[in-house]
């Protein structure tokens, strides 16, 4: 934001790509393609704070501002529903809470099962992983028997064999249920938002042209003030005097 003197930064990331694609009825955008709308969205707010502050002092850069539209349902949807990472927020649906809710507790409880067998082992070289996205323990190959259960790969050496315990065998198998729970929300949150912001994408095509012409005239204000220079004194022929 901008110190109530000078305006403020307007310098979006360049956006047009991610505009073109928007053009196409359907499109999905990425969280962080997405958070990118946001950044442009706060920087035309920003740019609405100056211009209530400054509008009479600074009238030029005014009518580049007054073409600005904040879009404030979007910004306010971008921001409830993602992080700044462009990770969707655990709150951006009912159903998307209660998911990750259930996913923590499987994974806690896990977690806990095979490090009580890891433990029972006795093996240093014992610990508890992931292989081909399910909790498996690292087992030392000599005592491979003494973990009933599906074994899902081995180290380099293959001194260590990673093997699925019988017991947690199903809740594996829920977790990776949930888990496809979780992308298929995740993914309609993601096409909703997308959807959003094609239905303003005009408004957020002219956001990013408007931001650039502040920008650069912001760049020759700054250029102008180091070197002292000044306005041309024109004839009413618009021609220099």
């Amino acid at each position: 934001a901008g110190t109530g003197d000078e305006p403020p930064a307007a310098a979006p990331p360049d956006q047009r790509a991610l505009l073109e694609q928007l053009r196409t009825e359907g499109a999905s955008l990425r969280g962080e393609e997405l958070w990118q709308f946001r950044t442009l969205l706060d920087q035309v707010a920003a740019a609405h704070a100056w211009t209530r502050r400054r509008r009479e002092d600074r009238p030029g850069l005014s009518k580049h501002i007054d073409e600005l539209d904040p879009l404030p349902t979007l910004h306010r949807e971008l921001g409830r529903t993602l992080e700044p990472s462009g990770e969707v927020r655990d709150d951006a649906s009912p159903d998307l809470a209660k998911i990750r809710r259930s996913i923590r507790a499987l994974r806690d409880r896990l977690s806990k099962q095979l490090e009580s067998i890891a433990r029972a082992l006795g093996a240093a070289e014992s610990f508890v992983t992931l292989r081909e996205g399910r909790y498996v323990i690292a087992v030392p190959a000599s005592q491979r028997r003494l973990v009933p259960g599906t074994p899902l790969g081995h180290s380099g050496s293959g001194a260590t064999v990673f093997v699925e315990p019988r017991e947690v065998a199903e809740a594996n198998s829920q977790l990776a249920e949930v888990s496809l729970d979780e992308l298929r929300e995740v993914d309609r949150i993601l096409r909703d938002l997308s959807a959003a912001a094609r239905r303003e994408r005009d408004a957020l095509a002219r956001d990013l042209e408007c931001l650039a012409r502040l920008d650069a005239a912001q760049a020759v204000a700054s250029w102008a003030g180091a070197a002292d220079a000044q306005l041309p004194d024109l004839s009413e022929e618009r021609t220099f005097r």
